[in-house]
């Protein structure tokens, strides 16, 4: 019984990096053109798996934990026009996905 707890244990252990490498993921930053932060951005990601996210106060995000895949990171900020680029997301890597907005023209 012990002998089998012990290779219970050993098995969840060696098992947890190869799940942890199966996933990769997406990070970055938004700024403005200026390069000032943008903090509370929605940022959405579309692929094998949809999530959204806010920018921290940092302007900075992150989507972790996912499956590989063609992923399109779309940022929409009130006052600038959408960003948008499609990534591809490989196993234990993270792809850098940084957004300048570009302020919208209003009509006068």
């Amino acid at each position: 019984m012990r002998t089998s707890l012990i290779y219970a244990l050993a098995a969840i252990l060696i098992g947890v990096p190869a799940v942890a490498q199966t996933t990769g993921s997406i990070e970055g930053q938004v700024t403005d053109k200026t390069g000032a932060v943008i903090p509370g951005a929605p940022v959405a990601i579309k692929g094998p798996v949809e999530r959204s996210v806010t920018t921290n106060e940092n302007g900075a995000y992150s989507f972790i934990g996912l499956a590989p895949g063609s992923y399109t990171v779309r940022v929409t900020t009130p006052g600038f026009a959408p960003f948008e680029r499609t990534v591809d997301v490989t196993s234990g890597r993270a792809v850098k996905v940084d957004a300048e907005g570009d302020r919208r023209r209003r009509n006068a």
